[in-house]
């Protein structure tokens, strides 16, 4: 396939890059994700839990940067601490929480910014909610620098915890309480980060939190599928689904059939096929402009098409056609059938790929 042909099939497919459209409908829940300190023994580090280590006995001297955050997440982890006697020993919500702090020490301990990862999954984020319940020894935050952070972000209302919160003048023996309902904006597909500065301002000082992350949305397709009739694809008659890929074995020298259906009679057609695997939207699929999925690998080398895109003999007459086939060595091919439509918004309809292995 020739680098100009390539650039016709990306003009035409890609019309327009769109996110995928959100329906009128109660948003369900996704994922809930919790977070927590103490993932460990007393003693021992927090495998989860990492951090940048601030002075002892006072906060932070400026506001948090982005090399800020980077070394939090790239810093030593947390220590996991027995509770000093005078703190909270455990988060009524979340008895399997512990403290943390910078050292294992009672005494001397230190402020810090603590960061914790977490993975959201690929979807069309419409609300998210954090819960955060936490004890602190002294303060979550500063007068200049928040107390809570996602991917870097301060929170909308976190401020620093004033000396004498709702419980009592000491934020060390009852829960404390934070809920935000603003965060979806902040969420990333995949990796994630909550940072959490603990400000030391005196002899002790920890941390004992539990994080709550409610996503809710709709799951982003992540493959075409066989829709409608505009165009379809299968072999041996498997079909995929949005979220898995039509996936064929056969054994070597052995028949199978190709499957090709469309009542686009007396339109342009084409199949486009080529070595590397299927690329699903959320690694750079490419995305039409009425919401159908590329799924082929457009840069493969080893892609072609049987019409050099679009530029061979009309569909029909007939609406399905069925073609034994048979290959006599070893290979995997991905495959995606494409008919013009001037009926949708990028003038074409796709039919769902097809991974088949040979073996």
């Amino acid at each position: 396939m020739s680098i100009d042909a390539i650039a016709r099939g990306l003009l035409i497919v890609s019309l327009a890059l769109v996110a995928v459209t959100v329906h009128g409908q109660q948003p369900p829940l996704l994922q809930s994700v919790t977070l927590r300190s103490g993932n460990a023994a007393i003693g021992a580090t927090d495998p989860q839990t990492s951090m940048l280590v601030g002075p002892a006995n006072a906060p932070f001297a400026a506001a948090f940067t982005a090399a800020s955050f980077a070394s939090a997440s790239s810093g030593p982890p947390a220590v996991v601490i027995s509770p000093n006697p005078a703190w909270l020993a455990a988060l009524p919500s979340d008895p399997v929480a512990q403290w943390i702090a910078t050292v294992a020490s009672g005494f001397n301990q230190g402020s810090a910014l603590f960061a914790i990862d977490f993975t959201v999954l690929p979807s069309t984020f419409v609300s998210a909610t954090l819960t955060l319940d936490y004890v602190v020894d002294n303060y979550i935050g500063s007068s200049i620098a928040p107390g809570v952070y996602l991917n870097g972000m301060p929170l909308s209302g976190n401020t620093f915890l004033p000396a004498c919160a709702p419980s009592g003048c000491a934020a060390f023996f009852a829960p404390q309480v934070m809920v935000r309902t603003d965060i979806a904006p902040l969420l990333l597909p995949g990796n994630n980060t909550l940072y959490i500065y603990l400000n030391d301002t005196g002899v002790t000082g920890g941390l004992l939190f539990s994080a709550t992350i409610d996503i809710y949305g709709f799951t982003s397709p992540e493959y075409q599928t066989n829709f409608s009739f505009a165009a379809s694809l299968d072999v041996n008659g498997v079909q995929g689904t949005a979220y898995a890929p039509a996936t064929v074995t056969v054994p070597i020298g052995m028949t199978a059939t190709l499957g090709l259906v469309s009542v686009n009679v007396g339109q342009q057609w084409d199949l486009g096929s080529g070595l590397a695997p299927l690329i699903p939207a959320s690694t750079g699929a490419l995305i039409s402009s009425d919401g159908q999925i590329v799924n082929l690998d457009l840069t493969d080398p080893t892609l072609s098409l049987w019409f050099n895109f679009l530029q061979g003999p009309s569909w029909g007459p007939l609406t399905s056609v069925s073609i034994p086939f048979s290959l006599s060595y070893a290979t995997a091919v991905s495959a995606q059938m494409v008919v013009v439509d001037p009926g949708l918004m990028s003038g074409i309809a796709l039919s769902q790929p097809v991974r088949l292995i040979v073996q």
